[in-house]
C-alpha cells in the first residue's frame, strides 16, 4: 500500500498523459492510414456482423480507447517507478517486456479462442507492442 501511495506522489502525471496521448495517436494512424484496409480485410467476417456505431457512439468509443491507453500508461509508469528505470535503455527494456510479454500474450490467447486471423493478430500486436514501447520511452525519459 505504501508503495502505491508513494508512486502516486512521485509519478509525472504530464508524462503519463503525454504517453497515453502518443499511444492513442499511434492507434488512430495504425488502424487508418497504416494498416486499416489490411486489418478490415482480415476482419471481414467479424466486421460484416458488427453494427456500425450509432450517432455519438464513435466519440464514446474513442474516449474509452484513450482511457485504456491512459490505464496502460499508468501501469508502465508504475513499473518504471518500481525499477527506478528512468533512462532510455531501461525504458526500452520495460516497454518491450510489457508490450511483447503482456500485450502479445493476452492478444495471442484471445486470438486463439476467437479464431482471429494471423494478419489481424500481427497488426493488433504490433500496435500494442509499439504503443507500450513509446509510452515507456516517454515516461522513462521524462522524469
Amino acid at each position: 500500500m505504501i508503495a502505491t501511495i508513494q508512486f502516486f506522489s512521485e509519478v509525472n502525471y504530464l508524462a503519463v498523459f503525454a504517453a497515453a496521448l502518443a499511444y492513442f495517436i499511434l492507434g488512430a494512424l495504425w488502424y487508418s492510414v497504416l494498416f486499416g484496409k489490411i486489418w478490415a480485410k482480415g476482419n471481414a467476417e467479424r466486421v460484416a456482423k458488427m453494427e456500425k456505431p450509432g450517432k455519438g457512439m464513435m466519440g464514446m468509443m474513442m474516449v474509452k480507447s484513450f482511457l485504456w491507453n491512459l490505464l496502460c500508461a499508468f501501469a508502465v509508469a508504475y513499473l518504471i517507478n518500481a525499477f527506478n528505470a528512468y533512462n532510455t535503455n531501461a525504458g526500452l527494456r520495460i516497454g518491450l517486456a510489457a508490450g511483447a510479454g503482456l500485450s502479445l500474450a493476452s492478444l495471442g490467447m484471445t486470438a486463439n479462442w476467437q479464431g482471429t486471423k494471423s494478419i489481424v493478430l500481427i497488426i493488433d500486436a504490433g500496435y500494442q507492442i509499439i504503443g507500450v514501447l513509446i509510452a515507456a520511452m516517454i515516461i522513462s525519459c521524462w522524469h
